[in-house]
């Protein structure tokens, strides 16, 4: 599989303070396609808006907003529906909605935190466009060790041989607003390809019956607001065993402006 994407983003984020308690947030961009085989014309779109705030103890979300579930290995995208977290010493998740992938969704995280390490599951039932359901379960966890951090996830879906799991190295943390901080990490992934909707990684996952394969990357705070990034992945289709290597360099720079 040959594709190439050279492109520029730009992104701009609003916040309005309604009443202290409820917010409103915005997101338009803009893609221009430098050079490469996507067609991004540099037209200005509105992907993000949406409210938040405190009903009681929960928090509440609503409108179009992003959300990233199991680590993006399942879904990482825009999601238009409303969202319910309940805070404790076990924090639970539970959001109702639709987006590009799916016609409507009912999605449950749980998530607990130690003092090194954390644990992570849910049950996440799409009913997708094409027709039918896929109901997708994952648990994993994430131990912390000094500087390094040891992750692995499994993940099952409802759909016919819809087994997976992800192994994740990790040393760092990035700080954007810290010159210098940097991340390294290292993932292998198998999953089938009921196990995700919409792939977090920049490598062609979304475009294989399932997939197994490893990914790298490292970034780096250059300097105050501006970071880089090089990540690579080598991947395998499931179905075909065709392979796809994909090298993705970005430099992303971060402002903030009030009026």
């Amino acid at each position: 599989m040959n594709f190439d994407d050279s492109r520029l983003r730009a992104r701009v984020y609003y916040d309005y303070n309604i009443d202290n308690n409820w917010h409103a947030h915005t997101m338009t961009e803009s893609d221009r396609t430098l050079k490469g085989d996507s067609d991004k014309s540099g037209t200005i779109g509105f992907e993000r808006g949406y409210v938040d705030g405190d009903i009681g103890v929960t928090r509440w979300t609503a409108g179009s907003f992003g959300y990233l579930l199991g680590d993006g290995n399942i879904y990482d995208s825009r999601y238009d529906g409303v969202r319910v977290f309940v805070p404790g010493p076990v924090q639970h998740t539970f959001a109702t909605g639709r987006s590009d992938y799916f016609d409507n969704s009912f999605l449950w995280t749980a998530h607990y935190d130690d003092y090194d390490y954390s644990l992570d599951a849910g049950i996440h039932r799409f009913d997708l466009d094409e027709g039918g359901n896929n109901t997708i379960m994952n648990f994993g966890g994430t131990y912390q060790f000094e500087n390094f951090s040891l992750g692995a996830m499994y993940l099952h879906s409802t759909l016919d041989g819809g087994d997976g799991y992800v192994l994740t190295l990790a040393k760092g943390e990035l700080k954007p607003w810290v010159a210098g901080t940097q991340r390294g990490w290292i993932k292998y992934y198998d999953q089938a390809a009921g196990t995700y909707i919409a792939h977090t990684m920049y490598g062609l996952a979304d475009y294989l019956d399932g997939f197994k394969g490893y990914g790298v990357g490292y970034s780096r705070v250059v300097r105050e607001n501006l970071v880089t990034d090089v990540e690579y992945y080598d991947i395998k289709d499931k179905t075909t065993d065709e392979h796809s290597r994909t090298l993705w360099i970005d430099l992303v720079y971060y402002f903030s402006a009030s009026w």
